[in-house]
C-alpha cells in the first residue's frame, strides 16, 4: 500500500472510530443454565427425582430480546428430538406494573413443527400472531411475538420452564431454565426496548 492510500485509509479508519454508536435497538439478556439438572416428575406435579443424565429438554442457554417491533426468545437444549409425545418450552413474559403473559411453542407426536401458545395471565388465548422455529439439528427453539400483544410495555422480564413427555403420560421432564432447582422460579433482568 502506498504512503498516500495508507494515510487515507488510517484517516478513515479514525473518522469511523470516533462516530458515535448508534442508538441500541433492542435490549437483551443472555442467561446460561446448567447442564443435568433436570428433574423427573409424576403426572400431577408429585414426586420430583432428580434426572441428571436427562438430555432432551435440558435448557443450555437462552436468550430473551426486548425491542422496539418484538420480544424474541432463543433457548438451545443439550439435546432436541423429534420424540415423545409432547414438548414444551414456555416462557412467562411480566411488565412493570405486574401483567403476565405465557408464550409457549409446543411439539406433539402428531405435529413435530410444532405450535406457538399465547395466553394473557388468566389462560385466555391472545388474538395475536407469533412465530416459532424448532431447529432439532440444532436443538434450538425461538419464538418472536409482535410487541403490540402484550400493550407495547416499556419494561419486561422474563422466566423459562420446558417440558418433555416421553412414552407415557404418567411421568414428565422438567427443567428451570433459570436456576438448578424448581423452586428458584426467578425472573431476569428488566429489559427494555432499546
Amino acid at each position: 500500500m502506498t504512503a498516500p492510500r495508507r494515510l487515507v485509509h488510517l484517516a478513515s479508519l479514525a473518522l469511523v472510530l470516533a462516530l458515535p454508536a448508534a442508538p441500541a435497538a433492542a435490549e437483551q439478556a443472555r442467561e446460561r443454565d446448567a447442564s443435568g439438572d433436570m428433574i423427573r416428575v409424576e403426572e400431577g406435579g408429585g414426586d420430583p427425582q432428580a434426572a441428571p443424565t436427562a438430555r432432551v429438554g435440558d435448557v443450555v442457554r437462552t436468550t430473551f430480546r426486548h425491542d422496539v417491533g418484538r420480544v424474541v426468545v432463543r433457548t438451545r437444549f443439550a439435546a432436541l428430538e423429534r420424540a415423545g409425545r409432547r414438548f414444551t418450552v414456555w416462557a412467562d413474559v411480566q411488565d412493570r406494573p405486574g401483567h403476565t403473559w405465557y408464550v409457549g411453542v409446543q411439539a406433539t407426536r402428531r405435529d413435530r413443527g410444532g405450535e406457538t401458545i399465547l395466553m394473557d395471565g388468566r389462560g385466555r388465548d391472545l388474538p395475536c400472531t407469533a412465530r416459532h422455529r424448532i431447529r432439532y439439528g440444532a436443538d434450538t427453539v425461538r419464538v418472536a411475538v409482535p410487541r403490540s400483544c402484550f400493550g407495547d410495555p416499556e419494561r419486561l422480564r422474563f422466566r423459562l420452564l420446558s417440558e418433555h413427555v416421553r412414552r407415557s403420560w404418567d411421568h414428565a421432564w422438567l427443567d428451570n431454565g433459570l436456576a438448578p432447582t424448581m423452586d428458584d422460579r426467578r425472573w431476569t433482568a428488566w429489559l427494555t426496548p432499546g
